[in-house]
């Protein structure tokens, strides 16, 4: 799920730009590879500068590739933006946060087993609470609240 998309339209332009960089680089080297490999008309330095070349426009694709994907910001889990705290095309920067995400619902399937455990968890956890504002009512008002039948 994407909760904010960045502008990326000049990472679009830059990520085709590169790659017909390493298109053109990567055919300059195998053109220059096969002159090699046939008649060595084409010198091993040579050879290795086209490699190069071919290497590093791999890599700048890489980067742009990379620097592509973090214009989208995707939450670690699935949930509703509550609301924006910037406006759409505002500048901003590393660590600002951009949305709010608001309160999730969890359901947890639980064996048949195991329900008259966790309700009777749930009933002990009930009881002390209960039991504590009981005691701590009592303890102000100088009676007790509770009383058992």
């Amino acid at each position: 799920m994407i909760s904010v998309q960045l502008d990326d339209r000049e990472f679009q332009t830059t990520l085709g730009s590169s790659r017909a960089e390493y298109a053109s680089a990567d055919a300059d080297y195998k053109r220059g590879k096969a002159i090699y490999d046939r008649s060595q008309a084409l010198s091993k330095s040579d050879l290795e500068k086209l490699a190069t070349q071919r290497s590093l426009a791999a890599n700048r694709l890489k980067e742009v590739q990379l620097a592509l994907e973090e214009t989208r910001l995707l939450a670690p889990f699935a949930g509703i933006v509550g609301r924006k705290l910037v406006d759409d095309f505002a500048q901003v920067s590393a660590n600002q946060a951009l949305v709010i995400v608001q309160a999730l619902e969890v359901m947890i399937q639980v064996p048949d087993k195991v329900v008259g455990v966790v309700i009777g968890l749930i009933l002990f956890q009930v009881l002390r609470c209960c039991a504590q504002k009981c005691n701590s009512l009592s303890s102000r008002a100088g009676r007790s609240c509770c009383s058992v039948a």
